[in-house]
């Protein structure tokens, strides 16, 4: 492991101190101490280090003054994937510290191949984000890549997939984002034939075999709890842009804070809709109505038009709320008692979602 950073290497002398008892330098090829237990001795130049490092072979040292810069103690060249990585100096006497060598050489060992680990797993995971974003994106993947990505993760190209978009619900008070993300990611951690990756500033994004998907449809839902969760339909996983494409149609559209796209043909057609005219149809139909009348409007669609359910839910009395529709009625010309009137302010309510968002 060339070019360690010396806190990594003062954190491996300090750990060997715990154990040992005695004062370690962890020095260079060149022979500089990089990190020790002695703050006195970083920088320094270590002759007997640099000798070891050179023939590969431990170097004891008897007295004081025997190599330049150099205490009685042990030398122990290191290597870690055939590569020497460094020496390691034990200060003190050598019967006394010379059994504590190869102990030394264990725990360093240890410690880069924890770091080599967390390396490996980060490489993993750029690798995951690189390779779902192009085939979200519908662009092509090296064949090896892809290749490699499928197995490690038991993909089956003959199986079809779905892509799920989750962001942590903000509508939820006296709980922190950052708190509500790591509930995700802990019960998204239970799931097999799936590959998750995070978007900043805050969406997961999911690629799950629609099998394993369609059998724990319930269990998804239950996550609406604490988040918003935008289902894809199923596809081929060389595919799989398509479906991405559908979860985020279904994110700007979907009622409450969970929806897959499969049941979703009135927002999949207005998500088509041009700009012109949907600012045109939003201009003709809410574009007199204020925030308070929107939201009254949007409640009462949601009780199905139930004037009992949504006086109910809005916590007032049933004449108080055929007052406000009367008033909607007086200030837009579309009256959202009568059914085509309600059809056309409920589409007009689903493009301004579509456009919020």
């Amino acid at each position: 492991m060339a070019g360690m950073k010396q806190e990594l290497a003062q954190q491996i002398v300090e750990t060997v101190k715990e154990t040992c008892g005695y004062d370690i330098n962890y020095i260079t090829e060149r022979g500089i101490v990089m990190a020790s237990t002695d703050p006195t001795r970083i920088g320094t130049y270590h002759e007997v280090g640099h000798l070891a490092g050179q023939s590969g072979e431990t170097i004891e040292v008897e007295k004081t003054g025997q190599y330049e810069g150099t205490q009685p103690g042990v030398n122990i060249p290191f290597y870690f994937h055939h590569v020497l990585v460094g020496i390691i100096g034990i200060t003190g006497k050598p019967e006394e510290v010379r059994r504590y060598g190869q102990l030394a050489v264990r725990i360093m060992r240890l410690i880069l191949k924890e770091k080599d680990l967390e390396q490996s797993l980060e490489v993993r995971r750029m690798q995951n984000t690189y390779i779902l974003h192009q085939m979200m994106e519908g662009e092509a993947v090296n064949e090896k890549l892809l290749k490699e990505f499928l197995q490690v993760h038991h993909l089956n190209e003959k199986m079809t997939y779905r892509m799920i978009l989750i962001t942590a619900r903000r509508d939820i008070k006296n709980t922190h984002a950052n708190s509500l993300e790591n509930r995700i990611d802990t019960w998204l951690s239970q799931w097999k034939e799936m590959v998750r990756i995070f978007d900043y500033p805050g969406t997961f994004i999911i690629l799950i075999s629609s099998r394993m998907f369609e059998e724990h449809a319930e269990s998804w839902k239950k996550l609406a709890d604490i988040a918003a969760v935008a289902v894809g339909g199923p596809y081929s996983i060389n595919r799989i842009s398509r479906s991405y494409q559908e979860a985020r149609i279904t994110q700007k559209s979907m009622e409450g804070h969970f929806g897959i796209f499969d049941t979703l043909p009135l927002t999949f057609l207005l998500s088509n809709v041009s700009e012109h005219v949907r600012k045109a149809f939003l201009n003709r139909t809410l574009s007199e109505l204020n925030d308070r009348q929107k939201e009254l409007l949007s409640i009462y669609y949601q009780e199905q038009m139930s004037l009992k359910d949504t006086a109910e839910s809005l916590h007032i009395h049933k004449n108080t709320l055929q007052y406000q529709l009367e008033r909607i009625k007086e200030a837009c010309g579309w009256d959202p008692r009568l059914f085509h009137d309600a059809a056309a302010l409920y589409l007009a309510l689903l493009m301004e979602k579509q456009e919020r968002t």
